[in-house]
């Protein structure tokens, strides 16, 4: 069986569920993958060596001069060309982009079934005005009816998915997958190690916050919090996942701010493998995942607000067993009362109120755990979906033939 995994972004790394499934497949004798990429902006981690790479430009929409669409046509005459030849059966798109360039292979191969996975929700009323986004989100609409399956992080996003792309859900099979890492159960602790290379005393309080350093995911909370004063005892610690720039107006008051002697460490090294990146996130005390939606980007409104289960970084947090803590939504109250995974916090003073008291509470590790075990763990949630997957594909259900 040939599988095309098409995923539209310049970044692996960030993908922890994409790292999950492929390492699952790599196990199988009988799978051959072929990811379809753009131009990737860091180095091939370790999960991602041992699979079949073509390059692809990821020309969704069409130019208005005619003779401009002309390499864009040959280059996907020759991706069709490389499906048949191969004899790619399943495709597995991902994100709009993704699933407008699979859907067009659908519509130009026979009997192949296209997936839609899901990370990144359009929604079409903050599009108002927005023609290109207006136009990629046509065009997923409608490639979505051709989907055969649909992988999503929880029930409420795949509500919203539902009503925003018009999907019947009795016409697709549904899966929950969080964006959550794989635990290594052999992998070592070396939070001592990262520690002493961060120069983190060892009675200090460290407060962790990694992934994007962006406004809609809280770096003018944090910095207004470190000019307001953290507590003694407290520093935190920001691990950015693309290059800092000093002509990004938030990284650059961060640079000034650790420059300043403010309790601030900055880091913006990439890590070798996932492992690595876990072990990193054992130096903290408590972990960040803060979402504040803004109108910057049409991805970064309510798809922001509606995170949910597709918060990678509350997962890997979660999967260390470190307290975390999180801005206000509903799915986080209602696993927080059931789990005690942390605090959640509206605002930067009420962040602050909260490092005041944060002694005076109580986590459990075990607890902590035992959330990641049954809410978030990809191979609880993941083994449905492979198993799935590796039917063959004539047991495509009558549903599916309709769509």
């Amino acid at each position: 069986m040939h599988l095309l995994f098409i995923y539209p972004h310049p970044y692996y790394f960030t993908n922890p569920t994409l790292a999950y499934l492929l390492g699952e497949l790599k196990k199988r004798e009988e799978v051959t993958v072929t990811l379809l990429i753009p131009e990737q902006k860091e180095i091939l981690p370790s999960e991602y060596k041992g699979f079949f790479y073509k390059k692809f430009n990821f020309s969704v929409t069409w130019p208005k001069k005619f003779w401009k669409w002309i390499p864009i046509l040959i280059e996907y005459a020759s991706l069709i060309i490389y499906c048949q030849t191969n004899k790619i059966s399943k495709i597995i798109a991902i994100d709009p982009d993704g699933i407008i360039v699979g859907g067009r292979l659908k519509k130009s191969l026979n009997n192949i079934e296209l997936h839609y996975m899901s990370f990144e929700i359009l929604f079409n009323r903050e599009l108002v005005g927005l023609k290109y986004f207006g136009e990629i989100k046509n065009k997923e609409i409608y490639y979505s009816r051709l989907v055969n399956t649909l992988i999503v992080q929880d029930e409420v996003r795949a509500k919203l998915l539902f009503l925003e792309n018009k999907i019947e859900s009795d016409r697709v099979n549904v899966f929950y997958i969080p964006v959550a890492p794989i635990i290594n159960q052999t992998s070592k602790s070396v939070t001592t190690e990262y520690r002493s290379k961060l120069g983190i005393v060892e009675d200090e309080i460290v407060l962790l916050h990694s992934g994007s350093v962006a406004k809609w995911s809280g770096a003018e909370l944090l910095i207004n919090a470190l000019k307001k004063g953290l507590p003694n005892k407290y520093k935190l610690l920001i691990h950015s996942k693309h290059k800092l720039s000093a002509t990004n107006e938030l990284h650059a008051e961060l640079i000034r701010l650790q420059k300043e002697g403010y309790p601030l460490i900055l880091h913006d090294d990439s890590f070798p493998d996932y492992d690595d990146y876990l072990n990193f996130m054992k130096c903290a005390n408590y972990g960040l995942a803060f979402y504040i939606s803004d109108k910057s980007s049409p991805y970064t409104g309510r798809n922001i607000e509606e995170i949910g289960l597709a918060s990678g970084k509350f997962a890997s947090y979660i999967s260390q067993g470190i307290p975390t803590i999180v801005t206000y939504a509903k799915i986080y109250q209602e696993l927080n009362n059931k789990y005690n995974f942390g605090l959640l916090i509206n605002s930067v003073e009420e962040f602050c109120k909260v490092l005041d008291s944060s002694q005076t509470f109580v986590f459990n590790n075990k607890m902590i755990f035992s959330l990641y075990k049954n809410e978030l763990d990809p191979e609880k949630f993941g083994k449905h979906y492979l198993d799935y997957l590796m039917r063959p594909i004539e047991l495509i259900t009558e549903k599916q033939k309709n769509v």
